[in-house]
Order: structure tokens, then C-alpha cells, then sequence
């Protein structure tokens, strides 16, 4: 979603000396097509929820799993809850997500989609920063669901 971000995987990777192991694209998601069983790690931090429904949510949340080779592991955080309120007025600010979604949503999503994976870790965050947005100072607040499991071999 952002070619600064791919940018800086693809720097750290060769800082790192593993650029032959990473691969990193901007594209977008909702048309994405990952190759089955070719990866052996998936990130999407930050992302999904920006995909143009719950059903493509879906879609992508089934791509990676497709994707994901036998002992593989697939980390999502999505930003649930968000509310973004100006600090000079109080008024709500619109959060530019595609797809809003609620922590109790996202959880129950990733259970279905992911059951029979061994969940490591599914947590929730709580989040709140003040911080400028489209010009203006806002407070952001939101819950992130945070999640790493491992495909069965």
C-alpha cells in the first residue's frame, strides 16, 4: 500500500544480508493473487483494513493462508475502533478506512479463517496518539489486533 514502506523492507533486507529471502510489492489488495504455498512468512501490519469490503477482507485473510507453505507463519495487526477526534473543536474527523471494523469483528474472522493454525499469539492493543492528520491536530485512538500463528505441516 505505501512504496516508502516496501522501500524500507527491501533496505533492511539488504542490510541484513537476506534481500535473496524478501519480497516486498505494493499492489492492491483487493485484486491480489499470491501464489499457493510459496511463502514461508506473510506480514500484512497495518493493511487490511484498508481493503474495499469485509468480504475482500476475507479474500486477502484466504490468499495468505493459500499462500503460506506447511510450518509457514502469517502476522496480522489490524487497526479496529479507530475514532479520530480534532483537538481545536472536539468534532470526529473521518479516519480514512475503507473498512472500519470492530475488534469483536476482526477476532471472530481470524478464528474462522485461521482455524486449524496454532495460534501463537492474538492479542488487543489499545492505542491513542496526538499527532497532526490532514492538517490538522487530531487525538487517534484505536484497538489493534495483533496475531501470529504457524500453518500446520
Amino acid at each position: 500500500m505505501l512504496p516508502s514502506a516496501i522501500e524500507q523492507l527491501v533496505g533492511y533486507a539488504q542490510e541484513m544480508g537476506v534481500s535473496d529471502s524478501v519480497v516486498g510489492s505494493c499492489a492492491d489488495m483487493d485484486a491480489l493473487e499470491i501464489d499457493p504455498t510459496f511463502y514461508d512468512a506473510i506480514m500484512a501490519i497495518s493493511v487490511i483494513e484498508h481493503s474495499g469490503s469485509v468480504e475482500g477482507v476475507r479474500r486477502l485473510l484466504r490468499q495468505m493462508i493459500g499462500g503460506t507453505r506447511p510450518g509457514g507463519v502469517n502476522r496480522v495487526t489490524v487497526s479496529t475502533d479507530r475514532k479520530v477526534t480534532a483537538c481545536d473543536t472536539g468534532e470526529d474527523v473521518p479516519t480514512g478506512v475503507e473498512t472500519p471494523m470492530s475488534k469483536e469483528i476482526v477476532v471472530s474472522m481470524l478464528r474462522e479463517e485461521y482455524s486449524g493454525w496454532r495460534f501463537e499469539t492474538l492479542s488487543l492493543v489499545p492505542y491513542k496518539e496526538r499527532l497532526e492528520y490532514n492538517g490538522r491536530q487530531v487525538v487517534w485512538t484505536c484497538t489493534d489486533v495483533s496475531f501470529l500463528a504457524f500453518k500446520s505441516k
